[in-house]
């Protein structure tokens, strides 16, 4: 396996949260302070989510952001963005399925970092063969970020795990009630926004680590 992967699964056997700093935050939360109380609470893998926000603001966030995740030993991998992940010395690159190719990224960055988006064990496969080093798989549940989905289910994500050997994450509607579940597919991680937008973000990503120390074998 190669290393970029083994960090991805470190990253998210330390805090199995893949957290996205998504822009329908910002409303709730300053993102720089947003991404510093969940590094500083234990997330080891952050995306920076951003379409809505001038170039140059995007680049300063992504700058502050990168410096936070940096001090903090987490991976910080940027949506849709390739030049903007190199440009912050982020970690990687999440291509989207209307993004720049998987396997025309790898081409062109060999050492980034890139993640791609599946809804089936087809396309996973595909992504894996393209070489991503991890997938975002779902939606598994109806999202409230991006309602409208088709779903996959707890089914739909198990059978994805289980097609390819990089590392997927689960994404769509897991909140602090089903991400034992979610784990409990043996994927490496998940994602969640929504219960960011009322939550105390570092009480939050405790308790997503406490709910699912069970369903990982902690005690």
């Amino acid at each position: 396996m190669p290393d970029r992967q083994e960090a991805i699964l470190a990253a998210l056997q330390a805090c199995p949260l893949y957290f996205i700093l998504d822009e329908s935050l910002f409303d709730a939360h300053e993102p720089v302070e947003l991404a510093r109380e969940v590094v500083e609470a234990g997330v080891q893998m952050l995306q920076l989510r951003v379409k809505q926000m001038p170039h140059l603001k995007l680049q300063e966030l992504a700058l502050k952001v990168r410096e936070i995740t940096y001090d903090g030993g987490c991976l910080l991998i940027i949506n849709d963005s390739v030049d903007l992940a190199v440009s912050c010395g982020a970690d990687g690159v999440h291509l989207g399925v209307e993004d720049a190719a998987v396997a025309e990224v790898r081409a062109r960055q060999p050492e980034l970092m890139i993640g791609g988006t599946a809804r089936t064990p087809e396309a996973a496969w595909q992504a894996e063969v393209d070489g991503a080093d991890y997938v975002g798989s779902g939606s598994v549940f109806t999202s409230g970020t991006k309602p409208g989905l088709p779903l996959i289910g707890i089914e739909g994500l198990a059978a994805v795990n289980s097609y390819v050997s990089i590392p997927v994450v689960g994404i769509g509607g897991i909140n602090l009630d089903n991400c034992s579940d979610i784990v409990a597919t043996q994927v490496a991680g998940f994602c969640s926004i929504q219960p960011f937008l009322a939550g105390e973000p570092s009480a939050v990503v405790r308790d997503f680590v406490r709910r699912c120390k069970p369903a990982t074998g902690e005690t």
